[in-house]
Parts: C-alpha cells; structure tokens; sequence
C-alpha cells in the first residue's frame, strides 16, 4: 500500500497543532522545523526540541474524508455508546486502541485498510482534547 508521508506538529509552548513545511536532519540529530506559525511561518532548530511532538499521517482518512493522524481520538458514527477509539502506532504498523469506561484503554487493533475508518469520525486530538481519553461513563 503506497500513503503519503506527512507529519503535524504539536506545539507545547501555544497548545496547537500545526501544519510542517520542512522536516530536515543533519549532523547528528540537529533537528530543522519549518511550520505555521500564528502570523506567518516559525523556524525551529537544534539537538532537541522539547516543546514540539511530531504527529505522523496514517494514510487514512474518517467518514467525512479528514486525514487520520497519530493521536486523533475517533468515534463510531452509528452507535455513538460503543467505544472511542485512540489513533497510534504500534508494533510496526498504526492503529486504534479502544477508550472505554473511566479512560480505561483497551486492546491494540492493526489497521491495514480503509474499512475500519468508513464509519468513524474525528471528535478530537489527545493532546487538544485530552478529555475525551476519559472514555464512556
């Protein structure tokens, strides 16, 4: 299956995802990040970057055709009552890991088609909307 390799940034400092332009590695993981920034672009540079989290794009997209990144939270859109789903990766591939009662969550499911995405939507991000890891009451 061919996806298209893109990544978002988590920003810790403004608490916001943000569009990247440039990734770039040199010299021994000096780290370039080019992305939106409030008005216009922001550069960031150096051997770490503490405050930004790179999220990276499954190749899939939900019900209403919003790509699916790492961290996206889903939820069923025909029984809204069945579990939330949490978005990552793990074991080599993405996936969901279901959210249920009082944030408990659940088993990994490896997500190799578009199939499991038709009849989910995004409802939040863990890192904009950590609230709703809280699962179902």
């Amino acid at each position: 299956m061919k996806r298209e390799i893109k990544f978002k940034a988590f920003d810790r400092r403004h608490n916001l995802i943000r569009e990247i332009y440039t990734i770039d590695y040199r010299n021994k993981g000096f780290l370039m990040i080019e992305m939106a920034g409030l008005n216009g672009e922001i550069h960031e540079w150096g051997n770490t970057i503490d405050h930004v989290d790179l999220i990276e794009y499954t190749g899939m997209k939900d019900n209403k055709k919003n790509e699916v990144f790492e961290g996206h939270i889903l939820q069923n859109i025909k029984d809204k009552v069945l579990f939330d789903w949490l978005v990552c990766f793990k074991d080599g591939c993405f996936g969901c890991i279901n959210i249920g009662i009082d944030g408990y969550l659940g088993d990994f499911w490896p997500v190799d088609s578009t199939y499991f995405f038709d009849d989910r939507e995004i409802i939040g991000h863990m890192y904009t909307h950590p609230e709703l890891l809280k699962g179902h009451n």
